[in-house]
């Protein structure tokens, strides 16, 4: 990754996002970075309008704790990788922030900025991943549920649906 990594980073302590700051500052790899630094999950909102190659994101903010953060910009960014970076030390948060779409849980203080931009780069190319294997995934179902020359729904999507639908109406005594 040769080009600017653009970073948006959405903390509520200035003290905390000057630190950051200066560890980004002092990375070996010459990696240019674009820090754009909000306080609020609300200003977070209005700067997903922006490109942006990641965020980085607390998870106590005066305006969403825990898990709000991450749900709310997995919910409006859903193709924008998101690293938890925390003060909290909690194998079952990380575990969940995961779970909830983060691509990365890191705590504050416990990585100098070379180690912290190349956690970011892994969670950029990991997420990246994944969204191209979802989108090979939905492809390759399309491609076995329909014609490739018309592009109709095929027989097995249709008893498939006709099965669906069938026990549907039995388990409301309606009719299909």
């Amino acid at each position: 990754m040769s080009e600017c990594l653009r970073l948006l980073l959405v903390e509520d302590s200035v003290r905390d996002a000057h630190l950051l700051r200066a560890q980004i500052k002092n990375i070996t790899g010459g990696q240019l970075i674009e820090l754009q630094h909000v306080q609020s999950l609300a200003e977070a909102v209005k700067a997903l309008g922006e490109p942006h190659d990641c965020v980085l994101l607390d998870m106590n903010l005066s305006d969403g704790a825990e898990l709000e953060g991450v749900d709310l910009i997995r919910r409006l960014a859903p193709s924008l990788p998101i690293v938890v970076l925390t003060g909290l030390e909690d194998e079952q948060l990380a575990q969940r922030a995961l779970r909830h779409g983060a691509q990365e849980y890191l705590v504050k203080g416990h990585h100098d900025g070379d180690a912290l931009v190349r956690r970011v780069q892994h969670a950029i190319t990991r997420h990246r991943l994944m969204v191209d294997l979802e989108q090979q995934r939905q492809r390759d179902y399309h491609r076995a549920s329909h014609d490739p020359l018309t592009g109709l729904p095929n027989r097995p999507l249709f008893l498939d649906r006709l099965k669906t639908a069938v026990a549907q109406a039995q388990r409301h005594r309606s009719m299909v």
